[in-house]
């Protein structure tokens, strides 16, 4: 009984022994496996699609060129105005109505004995009266002369080439209306000329006269104009409807009609509606008179056989 249980026992020792020694041996590595990949799972629309799209592939590698430097093309602006628009109280309108009519002076080709002359001619324009005064003119087919600012020109580019359309005359009177005593040689010079070039622009031919504004001239003045080949107008008959005293269009047209001759140069401003309103009344008066409305360059073409720069014309005094 002894020994079996000897037998036994040893036994039982010997199978843990053994147990033992193969749990500590080495385990041969396995294949390495494949990540895990998450399954999401497809209907069968999704499962149709996969089946018949083509994988993706991705477009050769082009390399980027940088492009030629070039240079831009300047293309210069419009006008700022609208040549064919309608010309309304000195402005620009839509064209909304046939286009004035451009009524040209042609001398008659024997002309007729000479009646008297006189030049009406009207300052600091053009304005919104501008326009008012030439219907009028138009409507007598008279002449005139209009001393304009150069800034103006530039506000009112249609009504400026309206005067010189029907047959008046263009000349100027400096650019923003500056006593030319109070200015320098360079400036008395720039005031001139930068207002004759726009002229030049808007008639194609040069002018050699200009109105000095207030009338105010000295030395300076004079020779600044001499050396640049201007002949300075200034005027014989002066109503002063400037002042806020004589704006009326009696008190306009009583002064002219009685002060009216031959060689007269009567100075005005198209600037206040007063006058405007008086020259529908003085033009046919003076016409009926027996006056020839003329424009200063026909007036001083038949009194004087030259033109001397820097010399001042008033006309004929009487």
């Amino acid at each position: 009984m002894k020994t079996g249980l000897k037998y036994l026992c040893g036994a039982f020792f010997l199978l843990l022994i053994l147990t033992t020694c193969v749990m500590a041996a080495p385990v041969p590595p396995l294949a390495a496996s494949e990540p895990e990949v998450e399954i999401v799972p497809l209907g069968l629309i999704q499962l149709a699609q996969a089946a018949i799209t083509p994988p993706a592939t991705q477009p050769p590698t082009v390399a980027e060129t940088t492009p030629e430097a070039t240079t831009p093309t300047i293309i210069p602006p419009e006008p700022t105005y609208d040549p064919d628009a309608i010309i309304t109280d000195g402005y620009l309108y839509p064209q909304t109505e046939d286009p004035i009519e451009t009524i040209m002076y042609e001398p008659d080709e024997e002309p007729a004995p000479r009646r008297p002359m006189i030049a009406l001619t009207f300052d600091d324009g053009p304005t919104r009266f501008t326009n008012q005064i030439l219907d009028t003119l138009a409507e007598h087919n008279a002449r005139a002369t209009f001393f304009v600012l150069g800034e103006l020109v530039i506000e009112n580019p249609l009504t400026t080439r309206r005067i010189v359309q029907e047959g008046h005359e263009l000349l100027g009177h400096t650019w923003n209306h500056r006593d030319m005593t109070r200015l320098s040689r360079d400036n008395i010079a720039n005031t001139i000329t930068r207002t004759s070039n726009v002229l030049y622009g808007m008639t194609g031919s040069q002018t050699r006269l200009f109105r000095p504004p207030y009338g105010a001239t000295n030395t300076r003045v004079v020779e600044v104009a001499a050396e640049l080949g201007y002949a300075i107008i200034m005027w014989t008959v002066d109503p002063q409807d400037w002042r806020a005293s004589n704006q009326s269009v009696e008190h306009i047209y009583n002064h002219i009609i009685r002060n009216a001759y031959d060689g007269a140069i009567v100075v005005l401003h198209d600037v206040f509606a007063t006058t405007a309103d008086a020259m529908e009344a003085v033009i046919p008066r003076l016409i009926a008179d027996g006056f020839d409305l003329v424009t200063v360059s026909e007036l001083l073409d038949y009194f004087f056989d030259d033109i001397v720069p820097g010399r001042i014309y008033h006309g004929i005094w009487r």
